[in-house]
């Protein structure tokens, strides 16, 4: 049985052109039929033989990864476009940003973790009219996850980006409660906390009362600042 289940049964049609050999589609494109070069399952860089692109396909989700590292319903849309299997199953190409995915590929990673791998996926050809805000990975607020996906950006959370707080409690756990230098006790945006920092000696004192090398190394620890320099007393020890 060919691989692909019901759909497949399309991709694997016999025609009548004495099996003309090829390894890519401009090999198909002098013959007097829309033809492309299908080649044997999992075996993208080998010769195949030029066979017909179906006319249409059924509407059945049976993905398959092509050998242009996009995923297709199924065999059958894979063939209609043109392009032999890779394997069955989506594209799951491992990615660190989009530079390492094809132009209409974005690297998608899980909610959250902006710095971590993700894996190449289609960026959506349209998305629904809806407003369910999330904030991406590039500190931009957009109207739902699958209008940063169509603008090739992952979720760092859902809300607004810069959602309003009182405390970290009201942060995501990758965030913290940034509030002004100085007012520990005021109200704060939820920001980032900063993956890495500079090693300099710029010392700050945190609203939890601590000396920290520098405003960065404050904001890695979830603590907003409360003034300049090293704290001083155990009395600058705050509500951060």
């Amino acid at each position: 049985t060919p691989h692909g289940g019901v759909a497949q049964m399309y991709f694997y049609n016999d025609i009548n052109c004495n099996e003309i050999r090829c390894a890519s589609n401009l090999d198909c494109s002098t013959q007097p039929y829309h033809l492309y070069c299908r080649k044997a399952w999992g075996d993208c860089h080998g010769r195949g033989v030029c066979a017909p692109v179906p006319d249409a396909c059924p509407d059945i989700w049976d993905p398959v990864c092509g050998c242009d590292r996009h995923t297709y319903s199924n065999g059958c849309y894979a063939a209609r476009a043109g392009v032999s299997v890779a394997h069955d199953g989506e594209c799951l190409t491992p990615c660190v940003d989009n530079i390492d995915c094809l132009k209409t590929d974005y690297c998608e990673k899980p909610i959250g973790d902006c710095p971590d791998k993700g894996v190449c996926q289609p960026r959506p050809l349209g998305c629904p009219d809806e407003w369910d805000p999330v904030c991406g990975c590039d500190g931009k607020t957009y109207p739902n996850s699958c209008d940063a996906a169509a603008a090739g950006v992952s979720v760092d959370y859902v809300g607004v980006c810069g959602t309003p707080c009182e405390d970290n409690l009201d942060c995501p756990k990758t965030h913290y409660c940034a509030k002004d230098v100085g007012d520990c006790k005021g109200d704060g945006t939820c920001q980032a906390r900063p993956s890495a920092c500079i090693d300099v000696w710029d010392p700050v004192c945190g609203c939890d009362g601590k000396t920290y090398s520098n405003a960065c190394y404050a904001a890695m620890a979830g603590v907003s600042v409360n003034y300049e320099g090293k704290c001083t007393s155990a009395s600058d020890t705050s509500d951060h």
